[in-house]
């Protein structure tokens, strides 16, 4: 009966776990096209060469595409106001 317990909280205990990383991965994509929607919309771009733009801008600055992208959303949002 105990073993069943232990068993049943571990499984629980991982999928908590994936639902953690999904929702992290979905918040890390809803920045980049956070990103791509004001490059696009300021620039006249299409989404893939905004896409492009934000990669280049993150390998250049050896930063990963998600935090790039969170600081230019950051950055635009203190322009704008």
């Amino acid at each position: 009966m105990v073993d069943v317990r232990v068993t049943r909280f571990e499984e629980f205990k991982d999928f908590r776990s994936e639902i953690s990383q999904a929702k992290l991965k979905l918040d890390e994509v809803a920045a980049v096209e956070r990103a791509k929607g004001l490059l696009m919309s300021q620039r006249g771009m299409d989404e893939e060469t905004a896409y492009e733009m934000l990669r280049e801008m993150a390998a250049k600055k050896n930063m990963k595409l998600v935090d790039l992208s969170n600081q230019f959303v950051e950055v635009a949002k203190l322009l704008i106001i």
